[in-house]
């Protein structure tokens, strides 16, 4: 019996779902009463309530406890009359527990069990886990400038150090009174760090005095002047106050707050509070800004009467404003009239609101008045009060500066047609030009509006008034204002000197043109004159001489001779042609004119090259017509080929005639010898080819040969190999580059009589130096090219003509551009950004760079080290390039420097600028925008 008794109690394994098995009971002869009883419920709860649970292994997490499951777990306190089942193991609702839930069941009754109960188990917390309940903070940082503070000192708390640490910490940034840092969390045990960060700001480091004291600046205050002396006293002085009412704050930022020291009533204008207040640190009152002073209107105990005393009250002007605008007044002569007691009134001092009118007051005609008077011992300021006057227009004011500087257009047609008007003639005046018939006569720069009478009808017309010496240009200013023409300004006009036309120059010039002689003529000989020596004839007083083309013969000089007037020395006459015999002549010059150089015509039956002996040619004396007697007159002669053009069937000689001493070289050409048969490889021979752009010739070593397009190249001698034969002519079909080599094949087409030919032709000398695997310019040969190419004034193409006509308009000293930004006008007040500059490259290279890198790239490397042409003494480096006038006011034009040329990107702010002019990033490139 004691056997099986045995086998019945055995317990099943506790994580298992428990089995109770029946008790085996064999008839031993006792009394049925002895079977033991089942547990009760309450029995069983209580049993379920003693049991402990703990984990065998504690540096596991919950997962990796649920992983392993009921192994994991050591139970304790399990009565012998019970077993226990496993319900659940699953994550806790607090990070880092599993919940396990148990129940017991009786033994001897499988069917008796307990309540479930559920025990929470703390296990190890993950790195992430213990990451975000971690507290920092920063040992005495009340005192500390963030700037000083140092991530190293943080102090970490709220983690278990024994099993954590603090890694990767890192400063992410300090501003004013805030540092902020990241970092993560190390598990020391398993060496397991948090996969995420952690960000954590601290507030409230010491603010610096510039930062207070800037804050402190930046804040405004004012009033509605609503609130009384004592209203406004009351909240400002008080120290618990934070919401006002008697004031506005504006830009208090949220690190400091305000306190006010004192309010009391303005001794210089009786309706303000002058107040004093500085600023604190939130969270540090010792921190502290200077003390500032403001000033704001309230409620003075005089309010209600000054209202009643200026109720009728206005400015006027002594001798009245019907005749004066804003820029046309002064102060002094500012006066107030309608005060309903002016006794009360004393010590009015006006002033302008703005020193300068602005637009609003100009055009308004309400000039902007500020006075302070004292009324009833108690000084008072009143601000922005208005004075009416005539209206005008800037554009009236900025003309009338220019009214002198009207100009003729200096045309024969202009002259011309201003000869046949009368005096009173109405000619019209629109954009800058004034003309008649459709002849521009004037040019001028206003942006008024021109009137030839004092109404709206006359608009954009002037009158011509002339005299024997004179014309005059008569006319009103005007502009418009809110809609409505303003004229208010009196007749104006301007005189314009009469001018010569070219013809009446030139008809001078042809007048004297046997007068013009030589210094010493007798005594010099014609090939040593020199310009100088000319004498020319007495024109008048005004008159100049210009003097060009001048060339010494053999026996006289020639030049050509364009006269013009000191009034308008842009006029020239026409050139007229002057030429000055009677020099000094030797004997031996006086020879050489009476020879006469020929050759036998049947030499010429042969081509040119197989003429080689110099004996063959005749030299025949005109006066006897028999072969020159060398011996006789005692000159001696050396005959040289100079040049042989066989293909044209020419010869050139060179005679050196000696006489004693003196010497004389002269060339003579002997033409009609049998041409030499002419091929296309000949032709290929005898070409110049060059590579031209915009007249410029270009230096291969600057090019990669891919730069190079059939448009730049150019055959020069063309009309030359025309003179061998008329029906030449050579076209450029492609050019195909080799970078690699540094050649560039141009094949060409060519023809002459009935011929036609394809020829190929290999220039080298290009440009080599690019980045590995590609044809793309290295950085350092890309800048020598912009350099070479401003140099040579072809890296922009002129701008289109109504940018050039916007920045005429605008005036050269108000006018920049900005390849990077755009055109920039400046006006009176301020800067102004315009219509986007749009402007071209002359080689499409430039713009359609195959570079990948975008910072090398021609244009952005163009954009980035192109600067202003010292801005001004306090801006010498500047994006804005300065536009001016070039060529007798006939063109605009930029200049600009190219710097940083070592650096693919610079910071202009830094960079140090060139000043010696040594340098050659100090020299000066100019930029031809287009023609006025």
């Amino acid at each position: 019996m004691k056997k099986i008794k045995k086998i019945s109690l055995a317990i099943v394994p506790a994580i298992a779902t428990v089995t109770t098995l029946p008790l085996t009971t064999i008839s031993c002869h006792k009394d049925p009463k002895e079977t033991p009883k089942s547990l009760t419920e309450t029995e069983l709860n209580s049993l379920l309530e003693k049991i402990k649970v703990t984990l065998l292994d504690k540096n596991l997490t919950a997962d990796e406890v649920i992983a392993k499951g009921k192994d994991i777990f050591k139970f304790t306190d399990v009565d012998t009359k019970v077993n226990f089942k496993i319900v659940s193991i699953k994550k806790g609702a607090n990070k880092g527990e599993v919940e396990l839930t148990l129940k017991v069941v009786d033994k001897k009754d499988s069917n008796k069990f307990s309540k479930e109960k559920t025990f929470e188990i703390k296990t190890l917390l993950t790195p992430d886990m213990v990451l975000n309940q971690i507290k920092a903070e920063y040992p005495d940082h009340l005192n500390v400038f963030v700037t000083d503070a140092n991530i190293n000192k943080i102090v970490y708390s709220n983690f278990d150090q024994n099993t954590f640490e603090i890694v990767e910490s890192k400063l992410l940034s300090k501003f004013y009174s805030t540092l902020k840092f990241e970092f993560k969390i190390k598990n020391k045990i398993r060496n397991e760090v948090s996969t995420n960060k952690r960000t954590i700001q601290i507030d409230g480091f010491k603010l610096t005095d510039k930062y207070l004291n800037y804050q402190l600046g930046n804040i405004e205050i004012y009033s509605d002047g609503s609130k009384t002396l004592k209203e406004t006293k009351t909240e400002l002085l008080n120290p618990n106050t934070t919401t006002y009412k008697t004031i506005f704050i504006n830009n208090l930022p949220s690190t400091v707050k305000i306190v006010f020291e004192s309010v009391e009533v303005y001794k210089e204008n009786a309706d303000q509070l002058e107040i004093k207040f500085h600023l604190t640190n939130i969270h540090n009152e010792n921190n502290k800004s200077n003390t500032r002073t403001e000033y704001i209107y309230h409620k003075s105990d005089h309010y209600d009467a000054l209202v009643q005393e200026f109720e009728k009250a206005k400015l006027s002007y002594e001798g009245g404003t019907n005749k004066v605008n804003a820029f046309d007044i002064f102060e002094s002569k500012i006066k107030i009239e309608g005060l309903k007691t002016p006794s009360d009134f004393s010590d009015f001092v006006f002033k302008f609101t703005n020193s300068s009118p602005s637009s609003t007051e100009y055009k308004s005609g309400k000039r902007k008045i500020d006075f302070s008077f004292v009324y009833k011992g108690n000084k008072f300021f009143r601000s922005e009060q208005e004075l009416q006057v005539r209206p005008t227009t800037n554009e009236i004011i900025t003309s009338l500066k220019k009214l002198n500087k009207i100009k003729l257009v200096e045309t024969t047609e202009a002259l011309n047609k201003l000869e046949s008007l009368v005096d009173g003639t109405t000619l019209d005046a629109f954009n800058n030009s004034i003309s008649i018939d459709g002849v521009e006569l004037f040019s001028y720069n206003f942006t008024a509006y021109l009137f030839s009478e004092d109404n709206d009808t006359s608009a954009k017309k002037v009158l011509l008034n002339k005299d024997n010496e004179n014309y005059y240009l008569s006319f009103y200013l005007g502009g418009k204002v809110y809609g409505k023409y303003v004229r208010h300004y009196e007749e104006s006009s301007t005189t314009i000197a009469k001018i010569q036309t070219p013809a009446e120059l030139t008809a001078m010039v042809n007048s004297k043109i046997n007068e013009f002689d030589y210094k010493n003529k007798t005594t010099t000989k014609a090939k040593n004159a020199i310009q100088e020596n000319i004498v020319s004839p007495d024109f008048g007083s005004g008159y100049s001489v210009k003097i060009s083309d001048f060339t010494t013969l053999n026996d006289k000089i020639t030049f050509n001779v364009q006269l013009s007037n000191s009034q308008h020395p842009d006029v020239f006459s026409n050139k007229v042609p002057i030429t000055i015999s009677g020099f000094y002549r030797s004997e031996l010059a006086e020879e050489i004119t009476n020879m006469e150089v020929t050759i036998a015509d049947s030499f010429k039956a042969k081509e040119a090259k197989e003429f080689t002996d110099v004996n063959n040619i005749t030299i025949t004396d005109k006066r006897t017509s028999t072969a020159y007697d060398f011996a006789t007159k005692g000159v001696s002669l050396e005959t040289t080929i100079v040049e042989v053009k066989n293909l044209e069937g020419i010869i050139k000689f060179n005679l050196k005639f000696t006489k004693e001493t003196e010497v004389i070289n002269k060339e003579y050409i002997i033409n009609d010898f049998k041409k030499e048969t002419l091929t296309a490889e000949k032709i290929v021979k005898l070409l110049n080819i060059q590579l031209i752009k915009e007249n410029v010739q270009l230096d291969k070593k600057y090019f990669l040969s891919s730069y190079i397009t059939k448009n730049e190249v150019s055959i020069t001698n063309l009309d030359d190999l025309k003179k061998i034969n008329s029906t030449v002519n050579v076209v450029i079909n492609k050019t195909t580059p080799n970078v690699a080599e540094g050649k560039l094949d141009i094949e060409l087409n060519i023809s002459f009589d009935s011929n036609s030919n394809t020829k190929t032709i290999s220039v080298s000398g290009f440009n080599k130096n690019v980045k590995s695997s590609t044809e793309n310019m290295i950085f350092k040969d890309k800048m020598k090219l912009i350099v070479y190419l401003a140099k040579n004034n072809i890296l922009f193409k002129q701008v289109d003509q109504n940018t050039i006509n916007e920045m005429n308009v605008a005036g050269p000293f108000g006018m920049t551009t900005s390849i990077k930004q755009g055109l920039t006008k400046y006006g009176f007040n301020q800067m102004t950004m315009e219509n986007n500059f749009n402007f071209e490259y002359v080689f499409n290279f430039v713009s359609a760079d195959t570079e990948t890198v975008q910072d090398e790239k021609f244009d952005t490397l163009i954009r980035h080290h192109i600067v202003g042409n010292k801005y001004n003494k306090d801006q010498p480096m500047s994006r804005h390039i300065k536009v001016f006038r070039i060529n007798g006011n006939t063109q605009l034009a930029a200049s600009f420097r190219i710097v940083a040329r070592d650096h693919v990107k610079f910071d202009l702010t830094k960079f140090e600028y060139k000043t010696s002019v040594d340098d050659d990033e100090y020299k000066v490139f100019t930029w031809i925008l287009g023609n006025i």
